[in-house]
Order: C-alpha cells, then structure tokens, then sequence
C-alpha cells in the first residue's frame, strides 16, 4: 500500500514476454498440438505464463482448478511440470479442468492434452494422463426433488459417495434388491421400484431384515414404526429431503 511504503511508490511487478511468452507464442504451441484449432481461439494463453503461476502459487502434489478449461493450456502446464518435476524426484502436481461447450471440451481440450501425453510432432511425450468425464442428468431439479430422468446407477453413485467419501464399486451393485455398496460394516440401499425411488414398508423391511449389520436406506417414504427399523438396524432417510445428512 501508498501509506506503507518510505519512498512514496508501490512496488510492481513486470513479466516480459521473453519470461512467460506472449499471445503469438500461445498460438503457434497450440496449432503445433492441434493445426486445426487456428480458428478455435483467437488469444489463447502461452504454457510459460501459466507455469510461472502455478510456480508460485503451488507444490508438488497439488490440484490445479481450471473452470474454463478452454484450449487446455493448464492442464499441458501441469503435464509439463509434472515431466520436469519427475526428473527430481517430485510429487505430480494433478488438475481438474471444466469446459461446458461439448464442441471444445472432446475435439480441443481433451485432444490437446491426449497429444500431450503421448507426444506430437517433435515433441517427446510428457507422460501422466487423464481422465475424460461427462456430466449425466441433474439429481435434483429446480425445486429440490429428484429428477424423474435421473438413473437408479447415477442416485447409488452419488449417495454412496456423499456418505462415505468416496466412489462405490459399480460392479456391487444390485439395483433389484437397492443394494449401492458396503464400507466397513455399514451397507447402503437406494429403494427403487417402477422407475422411482420406492417406499420402505413391511414388504422392503422384511427382505432387509435378512441382511445382517447396520443398514442406511434411502427411500421415498415410511411405512414402518421406528421400532421395528432400530432392531433391524437401519437408518431411514427421505429422498429428497435427507439425501444431505
């Protein structure tokens, strides 16, 4: 600040573009990956820039955030620290990027990086690699209940992880019985019946009953008194209402 400094001038800071490269630059490294990106994007950003970035404000074994993915530079910026960093013994810095316009996000960002991986023209491969995800169908619509077009698999994926921390085995899954997976002693259950989340009533509680352990089930309603659901050991929980407890 003005205030704090003794000879009444702030400090700046200058990157040259001999440093951290330029738009000329960022755009000849981008059709070197991808020669028919010229179009694509008009000013996209030099890796140098955004390695000098995450020199600065990262270590190794971080994750780098990229909402708007665009060209990729941030990942191809991490890829090639993550190659230097190899050489002497550092963790991978890992990234997360997000591009919304499907006509970028596979042909674009996703090519770029793949060609980082695996090398391109005369460049050597940076190693590493990637993986290539889409968003399915909102869980929850506008007004907090669960989406009709929302699969029984997308519901057991993301319950499971909300309440355990961490992915189900997709291979477990029983969506007959609304069996979502197990962690530790505790068995997870998503009620479903006629494309929709099912109620837990006497019919659903006798088949649970013939599981053994503490069960927490999902489901649309309650049928059966408290009781009965303590000394089979479930947890009943009300979609939409309790999928955040």
């Amino acid at each position: 600040f003005l205030s704090e400094v003794k000879e009444g001038v702030t400090p700046q800071t200058i990157w040259l573009h001999t440093e951290v490269g330029n738009t000329q630059e960022a755009k000849k490294e981008l059709l070197a990956v991808l020669p028919d990106a010229e179009n694509v994007f008009i000013t996209p950003k030099p890796t140098r820039l955004i390695e000098r970035i995450l020199q600065i404000a990262t270590k190794p074994g971080d994750i780098v955030l990229d909402s708007f993915a665009g060209s990729g530079t941030t990942g191809h910026a991490v890829l090639k620290m993550n190659a230097q960093g190899r050489s002497e013994g550092l963790s991978d810095r890992r990234f997360v990027l997000i591009e919304m316009e499907e006509d970028i996000a596979r042909p674009v960002t996703r090519e770029r990086l793949k060609r980082a991986v695996d090398g391109y023209g005369k460049q050597e491969a940076l190693g590493g690699g990637f993986r290539f995800c889409t968003l399915g169908e909102t869980l929850l619509d506008a007004e907090g209940g669960i989406n009709p077009n929302a699969s029984w698999r997308d519901l057991a994926h993301f319950l499971y992880l909300q309440k355990f921390g961490c992915p189900p085995d997709s291979a477990l899954f029983d969506q007959a019985a609304g069996f979502v997976g197990k962690a530790g002693n505790v068995s997870l259950f998503l009620l479903f019946r006629d494309g929709a989340v099912a109620p837990l009533d006497p019919r659903a509680l006798r088949e649970l009953n013939q599981l053994d352990g503490p069960k927490i089930v999902f489901c649309d309603c309650i049928s059966v008194p408290p009781a009965l659901l303590e000394r089979a050991q479930i947890t009943a929980l009300q979609t939409p209402y309790e999928v955040s407890r």
